[in-house]
């Protein structure tokens, strides 16, 4: 038996037995026999909290600053009434809906901008143009894939939520 990074790794495991054992406890989350990291796939939808930011986002490109620029998603005219805090906005990137401003190559404390605009197929989506799949599966920040039924923006926001008035606006 051999500690590979911490980890105790049987020389008789192979590879893909390290790999099967990951995939079948990946849902829940697990730490890989081989480097030690934790893995934990992830399903993400586009929920009505979405929506409605994408909806803001939409507006102010349209009604502000235009398609081309970025805009910083703390800007007090993306934020939903009611909701505190929200830090869900990056996931609509995997539907290719939204795409952050590139960081500044100079600057390598900084993550990243935190600007982001709205893309075409972000547009078509917001306009009623565009369906998507339900899910996207997102394995330790990574994506790997979509699945289900097609939605529309509609089906995506809050039944409450009166879209026809808003983009009336």
């Amino acid at each position: 038996m051999n500690i590979v990074q911490g980890v105790l790794f049987n020389e008789q495991d192979t590879l893909q037995e390290a790999k099967d054992d990951l995939e079948k406890d990946v849902r829940k989350g697990t730490r890989c026999k081989c480097c030690n990291c934790f893995v934990k796939e992830y399903q993400g939808n586009i929920h009505s909290t979405l929506a409605q930011w994408l909806l803001l986002l939409y507006m102010e490109h349209k009604n502000f600053v235009g398609w081309d620029a970025y805009i910083h998603y703390n800007s007090d005219r993306l934020k939903i009434p009611g909701c505190k805090t929200f830090t869900d906005y990056a996931r609509l990137k995997y539907w290719k809906l939204i795409e952050p401003m590139p960081k500044d190559p100079k600057n390598k404390k900084v993550k990243a901008s935190g600007s982001w605009r709205i893309t075409k197929a972000g547009r078509e989506f917001v306009e009623g143009n565009l369906r998507l799949p339900k899910y996207a599966k997102i394995r330790n920040n990574e994506f790997l894939g979509h699945y289900g039924e097609l939605v529309s923006i509609l089906q995506c926001l809050p039944k409450s939520f009166n879209y026809t008035e808003y983009m009336n606006r």
